[in-house]
């Protein structure tokens, strides 16, 4: 499905421009205090997303969620692996959404949770409710250009 590459890489792309992938909680340090490599879980997740391995991102994820499940960024990029993988069967579409709105609670200045859900929304045609989730990631990042895009997408196939 070549759409669905597209918005990987599209999303990919967005989410490590923005710095998601710079935790500092539960980084691997050696006896010097040095970061081990590939310690960080979201670095670890977001390569697996790269190389295609949507549920080897949720297996780092998960484990990660157990010491810290109020992490949003966590929350969002496991998300997205669920949204990933139902891209193709649809199996873990209700996960993805559970996971962007728990992302969007925990921070709600993280837009890309919002503005992820809102592409939800917009495929399974609840136009108020994307553009309400398109609303919410405008008002988080007013200067990017997504979350206005989005909204007007769902405002126009809404009839508003």
């Amino acid at each position: 499905m070549p759409v669905a590459r597209f918005v990987r890489a599209s999303v990919l792309a967005v989410w490590i421009a923005g710095g998601v992938a710079g935790c500092a909680e539960l980084v691997a340090t050696d006896s010097l205090g040095a970061k081990v490599k590939g310690s960080d879980p979201l670095e670890s997740a977001i390569s697996a997303l790269g190389a295609g391995e949507d549920a080897r991102a949720n297996e780092i994820l998960r484990e990660a969620l157990r010491y810290n499940p109020r992490d949003a960024r966590f929350n969002m990029v496991n998300a997205f692996a669920y949204h990933s993988q139902a891209l193709g069967t649809g199996y873990h579409w209700n996960l993805a959404k559970v996971g962007y709105l728990l992302a969007q609670s925990f921070d709600p200045y993280l837009w890309q949770a919002a503005y992820m859900l809102g592409i939800m929304r917009l495929s399974d045609r609840q136009f108020d409710g994307a553009a309400l989730s398109f609303a919410h990631a405008a008002v988080a990042a007013p200067f990017s250009p997504e979350p206005f895009y989005g909204l007007a997408a769902a405002s126009y196939a809404g009839g508003n």
